[in-house]
């Protein structure tokens, strides 16, 4: 069923074209855009609508999660970290699991990273399809890949 949904959001959000120009500017001041389905800056968005649809037509449908707010990250490093403000707010990210930026630190928050999902799971693996298709054409289109996480990919790397 979570297979069928993913499939289902991933086809209506090609239907959804980015919205250049236009956009919402978030709660921390980042101009952001909803590419087909997935919220980054509008800096990058025309790229990004650009790299999915050089997936799709290699037959490799991507989503994913791109912007996130300072509330979420904050929740992220919670999930990954820990409860403890000390783990929330000041531990060294590799010390979370898996890594995890502190609030105001992350390329998320920027709306200048993905964290891309395939067939409705995270890209879990270097040799899953879709991180070896981003592997050889994300470059073009601006992105390059923490190399510890193989969903995560940014302007920068980080």
């Amino acid at each position: 069923l979570a297979s069928q949904i993913a499939q289902r959001q991933a086809a209506i959000a090609r239907r959804v074209p980015a919205t250049p120009g236009g956009g919402r500017t978030s709660v921390s001041g980042v101009r952001t855009t909803v590419v087909r389905g997935i919220e980054v800056s509008t800096e990058i968005a025309g790229a990004i609508d650009s790299l999915l649809a050089a997936a799709e037509a290699d037959g490799i449908v991507l989503a994913g999660g791109g912007y996130r707010d300072p509330a979420a990250q904050i929740e992220t490093r919670r999930r990954n970290c820990g409860s403890s403000d000390y783990e929330i707010y000041e531990m060294p990210s590799s010390q979370c699991s898996p890594a995890t930026a502190r609030q105001g630190m992350s390329m998320n928050e920027r709306g200048l990273a993905i964290d891309f999902t395939y067939g409705g799971s995270v890209i879990g693996s270097r040799g899953s399809p879709a991180f070896q298709w981003l592997a050889s054409n994300a470059g073009r289109f601006g992105l390059r890949n923490l190399p510890e996480e193989p969903w995560h990919w940014s302007t920068n790397g980080n």
